[in-house]
């Protein structure tokens, strides 16, 4: 049965269906398999959609949106290209110092994927690399950025496996900065190898100026973690917290994004809020009546 429900999985995946569809049938097929009761499956499926701490899901997806959409994502990319940029290799460095940077402050794999790599790959291809040099630093970079909290992975976790999602938050810094460490050392190697090029050395002068560009965004994690530590508000809370900051900074800061533009980011974020908020009530239904069939 488990084969049969990995391989499904894999054959839906591999024929480009959404993966929260993909969870969902392969988790059918193992009920159906298993013989167990499929009769609570339609309110069961509802009822783990409605969760309060997925609620900072649609939150921080329309957060990291609009941060990409008023350029505060470009801040923290200036400043990683500044403090790693003039190392051999450091253009692709600075992939892996930025996504730290700005999965701290968006929260949402979709948002950075988009951020990261639309800023840093065609500086990347401009400077030698080779396109699948390029794209395997943004997704194995991206990859990481789901244990900077506040990840919406370690949300839906909490979720599916009932645990603090706070707890989750705050044991991920230091995984996330090992893992950006190893990808980091890993570059340098390669960096030798291939003749990657480097920056510039960056002045004094411009570390400073990209530095203050870079609090606006960057007080976003520093908010968060100290709220966490101090028990101040929850995931969910902290979630309607960024995503009122980054309307905050977009409006009054920023000044380049208009209500129907911000209209547009809620519109875009809300089918991948589903998406995102579908998966764990999949998993959890399947959980639910796995459970209920091996207590009967």
């Amino acid at each position: 049965m488990v084969a049969a429900v990995v391989l499904s999985f894999v054959i839906l995946v591999a024929l480009s269906t959404p993966i929260v569809f993909a969870l969902g049938l392969s988790g059918m097929l193992g009920l159906v398999l298993g013989n167990f009761s499929l009769q609570k499956l339609p309110s069961a499926l509802v009822a783990g959609s409605q969760s309060w701490v997925l609620l900072a899901v649609p939150t921080f997806v329309f957060a990291g949106a609009l941060m990409e959409r008023c350029g505060m994502s470009y801040a923290p990319v200036n400043l990683a290209r500044g403090l790693v940029g003039w190392v051999r290799g450091g253009l692709g460095m600075s992939v892996v110092l930025a996504e730290y940077f700005f999965s701290g402050i968006s929260g949402s794999t979709i948002a950075d994927v988009s951020a990261i790599g639309s800023m840093l790959t065609p500086p990347m291809l401009r400077a030698g690399y080779r396109p699948e040099h390029a794209a395997s630093l943004v997704a194995s970079a991206t990859a990481m950025g789901i244990l900077v909290p506040p990840a919406i992975f370690m949300i839906v976790l909490g979720q599916i496996m009932d645990t603090s999602v706070v707890a989750i938050f705050l044991g991920g810094f230091i995984p996330a900065a090992v893992t950006a460490a190893c990808l980091m050392v890993v570059i340098f190697v390669q960096a030798h190898r291939l003749g990657w090029p480097k920056d510039d050395l960056p002045t004094w002068a411009g570390l400073g100026v990209a530095f203050r560009a870079s609090l606006v965004p960057l007080v976003v994690p520093v908010v968060i973690v100290l709220g966490f530590f101090f028990g101040v508000f929850t995931a969910t809370e902290a979630g309607a917290l960024v995503a009122a900051y980054a309307v905050a900074a977009a409006v009054l800061y920023y000044r380049n994004v208009t209500l129907r533009e911000m209209w547009t980011s809620f519109s875009r974020a809300a089918p991948a809020s589903c998406a995102e908020a579908a998966a764990p009530a999949t998993m959890a239904t399947t959980l639910e009546e796995r459970g209920a069939g091996c207590s009967t």
